[in-house]
C-alpha cells in the first residue's frame, strides 16, 4: 500500500466526514429552517488554498452563521474530545476575512453518539480560552502536541466538554433530540460496518 498524498488524505477525510456533516445540518434545517446547507467541495478546495478551514454548514437566512462539524472517532476508546487548535485558528481567519460573527463547533463523538455544539465567539476566542483555562486548571483536561500533524490539541473529557460554559447544547436540542440524533448516528457512521447496526 502506497502512503497517501496530502491532497489524497484531504479528499479521504472530506468524503468520510460527509456523512456527520449531513446528519448535522439535516438535523439543524429540520428543526430550525435557517436555510442550512452544506458548503461544497470546490469552496472547501479554496479555502484551503488560502490557509482557511471553511466551516461545513453555512445558512442562507441567517448568512453570518456557520458551524463546523468534527467527528470524533477516538472518544470511543478515550472517553474525551481532542480540539485541533490549528482547525479553530484558520476558522478564525477564514471568519474574520468573511465577517462571519457567529461560528460554531458541532461535534459528534463516537462514545455516545451524540452531537455536541460550541459557541466559538471568534471575535474574543471565546471557546479557545476556555480550553486553555481547562487545561490550565482542571488535571484531567490537558493540552497535547498530538493528531495526524503532531499540532497542538486540547484533550477535554467528554463530560466536562458537556459542562463548558461555551457548550450550547442545551439551547439547540431537546433531550429527546439528542437520543434521536444518536440512534441515528450510530446507524450511519459507525466504521467498517458501511453504516449498518
Amino acid at each position: 500500500m502506497t502512503q497517501e498524498t496530502p491532497q489524497q488524505r484531504f479528499i479521504r477525510m472530506t468524503e468520510e466526514a460527509h456523512a456527520s456533516e449531513e446528519l448535522v445540518c439535516h438535523y439543524l434545517e429540520s428543526k430550525h429552517e435557517f436555510g442550512f446547507h452544506i458548503v461544497s467541495h470546490e469552496l472547501q478546495m479554496l479555502g484551503k488554498n488560502n490557509g482557511w478551514h471553511v466551516p461545513d454548514i453555512h445558512s442562507h437566512k441567517n448568512p453570518k452563521t456557520t458551524i463546523e462539524v468534527k467527528e470524533d472517532l477516538m472518544c470511543e476508546k478515550t472517553g474525551n474530545l481532542a480540539i485541533e487548535e490549528h482547525c479553530l485558528l484558520r476558522l478564525k481567519a477564514w471568519a474574520i476575512a468573511h465577517k462571519k460573527v457567529n461560528m460554531f463547533l458541532a461535534y459528534v463523538n463516537h462514545l455516545d453518539y451524540r452531537v455536541d455544539f460550541f459557541k466559538c465567539g471568534h471575535d474574543v476566542d471565546y471557546l479557545r480560552k476556555e480550553l486553555e483555562w481547562l487545561c490550565a486548571f482542571r488535571p484531567d483536561c490537558k493540552e497535547i502536541q498530538g493528531g495526524d500533524q503532531g499540532l497542538k490539541l486540547w484533550i477535554v473529557p467528554l463530560r466536562v466538554a458537556r459542562s463548558m460554559q461555551s457548550n450550547i447544547t442545551s439551547s439547540i436540542m431537546t433531550e429527546l433530540d439528542e437520543v434521536a440524533f444518536a440512534i441515528v448516528a450510530k446507524k450511519k457512521l459507525q466504521r467498517g460496518r458501511h453504516g449498518q447496526a
